[in-house]
């Protein structure tokens, strides 16, 4: 138990180096982890929501770009993730400019029975939510049917939060999932998160 706490101090000490637009590579700190104990990977619909890389996952970059605005953002699986997952999925950027478009992870899924998705999230922005959010859609046949979750985490400083969405009315049927920022690439906004722990029972 001792070496188990100390393993998560670390891990909650450690520094994540995102690589972000323009060659900037600003250092990002991992959030503590809270006490949970993750689903049984036998039972979880999602495939690799621990991100020990992007297995099983496709990078979204820049969909629906703002033309006006410069291309901005990244995408990728970074070391560090909630409680017992060793990874998270990091998307938006951490320095302006803002986003430019879609940036995420996706994931194509056949709803379960209860339809209950959830995730871990931690994440900052300096924008507004009329410009810019995290988000998780729910997408048929290439289009957006639901965005079942669409909130602007602005205190990087907060711990790992839950996000939950109930996916019920899908059950049986197949979906792509995708986790992500969407912002217009505004030159003086940033906007990320990281999202770690994803299940879908």
């Amino acid at each position: 138990m001792k070496n188990t706490w100390i393993a998560r101090a670390a891990l909650s000490a450690a520094s994540l180096v995102i690589a972000g637009c323009a060659g900037s590579s600003p250092t990002m700190p991992l959030p503590p982890a809270a006490n949970f104990v993750a689903p049984s990977a036998a039972t979880n619909a999602i495939k690799n929501g621990c991100f020990s890389g992007l297995t099983g996952w496709k990078e979204v970059k820049g969909a629906g770009m703002d033309k006006s605005n410069p291309p901005s953002g990244s995408v990728s699986a970074v070391k560090g993730g909630y409680q017992s997952c060793k990874g998270s999925a990091f998307a938006g950027t951490t320095k302006a400019p803002a986003p430019n478009g879609f940036w995420g992870v996706a994931q194509t899924v056949k709803v379960t029975k209860a339809g209950k998705l959830s995730w871990w999230y931690w994440g900052g922005s300096t924008d507004q939510i009329k410009y810019g959010d995290q988000e998780v859609d729910v997408v048929m046949g290439g289009k957006t049917v639901d965005r079942c979750y669409k909130a602007l985490v602005t205190n990087p400083k907060t711990d790992w939060k839950l996000g939950t969405c109930n996916l019920k009315k899908y059950a049986n049927k197949t979906v792509t999932l995708e986790f992500g920022v969407y912002d217009n690439g505004y030159k003086s906004t940033d906007d990320y998160w990281y999202v770690s722990d994803i299940s879908l029972q």
